[in-house]
């Protein structure tokens, strides 16, 4: 080995040596996190199991007469009636006609299903509108697009925007929630609440 190509090999060992540790320099204050995935089965409280990724479940809650309500996690996309059938099916006198089973649900919902005598229940109200009477009250997280028909200054296109409301937001929280529907105003809401409840 001439002069010439021993100091040319010297060279690029002094740039690997220096390299090397500016890289150790640079790092060895870095600390290295590894996410490992893992298989879970995510299931509902106390009860049916349902297997998927996270990102395609959604968690829905389900009250009243099923034989097995509680929280559910089901898959993106998943409709009223599969939700039912994971928890356990329809407890007898359930209120069946009033909800829309071919509906697909959405996280953090809740849906109440009635028994078919308990809007009769608690302290009862007459409103009249042409022909139709209305007693009772109505529960607006339940009710059909022909029963919400019955309430004060409601036709078909506010009864359906109700309904459109509360499949979106999961349900109302208060009757005054009303408001935020399109087409309710003070005024309509004020005659409405003593007609309707949440349940």
């Amino acid at each position: 080995m001439n002069k010439k190509q021993l100091i040319s090999a010297v060279s690029v060992s002094l740039i690997i040596i220096v390299g090397a540790f500016a890289y150790y320099l640079l790092n060895k204050h870095t600390t290295v996190f590894t996410v490992q995935a893992r298989s879970t089965n995510h299931q509902q409280i106390g009860g049916a199991v349902q297997k998927g990724k996270s990102s395609s479940l959604i968690t829905v809650y389900i009250v009243g007469a099923v034989k097995t309500p509680g929280v559910y996690k089901v898959k993106v996309g998943t409709r009223l009636y599969e939700l039912v059938d994971c928890a356990g099916g329809f407890l007898p006198g359930a209120d069946v006609v009033s909800l829309n089973l071919a509906r697909r649900l959405h996280d953090g919902e809740k849906i109440v299903v009635t028994k078919k005598d308990s809007r009769s229940k608690g302290k009862s109200f007459v409103y009249k509108k042409g022909t139709t009477a209305l007693s009772g009250k109505i529960d607006i997280n339940t009710a059909s697009v022909e029963e919400l028909k019955r309430l004060p200054g409601v036709g078909p296109k506010i009864a359906q925007r109700i309904v459109d409301y509360r499949n979106a937001h999961g349900g109302f929280r208060s009757p005054q929630e009303l408001i935020r529907v399109k087409g309710i105003g003070k005024k309509k809401l004020k005659k409405m609440l003593p007609f309707v409840v949440v349940r």
